[in-house]
């Protein structure tokens, strides 16, 4: 979450209206909502009952964290469509930013029919290659982090704009 931090600071978001997409229970938006007062956070989670309605205003930025990897090689096609279209009107915005955390390793959880959670296993750099298709890569940073049962995860911030 501190990177989600940094980045609204580092682009100057902290009086715009973004979108936490994948919220899943909103802890994220609220954390953040609690640390920066101006913020308007809305949750975008197709997958959850309580944000699964895009809002009708287009958001000054959106970000996601710990999601795409659970999308499927075709869901990735669909929801890179999307996000482009999600910019407001040029004329509100110059540049517009989205930022994504992404578990770059297999996921503890299988779902149902026994497939990995994580269906879309990338390393960083051919992360950093699909979002080169649609969007100005503005900061990588890529890191392990301990897990006690993997031993380490490799994840991967990434910072883009699409101009």
């Amino acid at each position: 979450m501190p990177h989600t931090l940094n980045w609204i600071q580092h682009y100057g978001l902290q009086h715009s209206y973004l979108w936490d997409y994948g919220c899943g229970k909103g802890g994220t938006m609220t954390w953040l909502k609690s640390l920066i007062p101006t913020v308007r956070i809305d949750g975008v989670d197709p997958h959850t009952h309580n944000y699964n309605v895009i809002p009708h205003t287009k958001p000054d930025a959106v970000y996601s964290q710990d999601v795409l990897e659970h999308l499927t090689e075709q869901e990735l096609m669909e929801w890179q469509q999307w996000i482009t279209t999600q910019r407001p009107p040029r004329s509100q915005a110059k540049r517009w930013h989205h930022s994504h955390i992404i578990d770059t390793t297999p996921a503890k959880k299988r779902l149902p029919t026994g497939e990995n959670a994580h269906r879309t296993l990338r390393t960083p750099t051919e992360w950093m290659e699909w979002f080169e298709q649609f969007s100005q890569i503005e900061r990588v940073q890529v890191w392990n982090q301990p897990d006690r049962l993997w031993g380490e995860r490799v994840r991967v911030v990434i910072w883009c704009e699409i101009g």
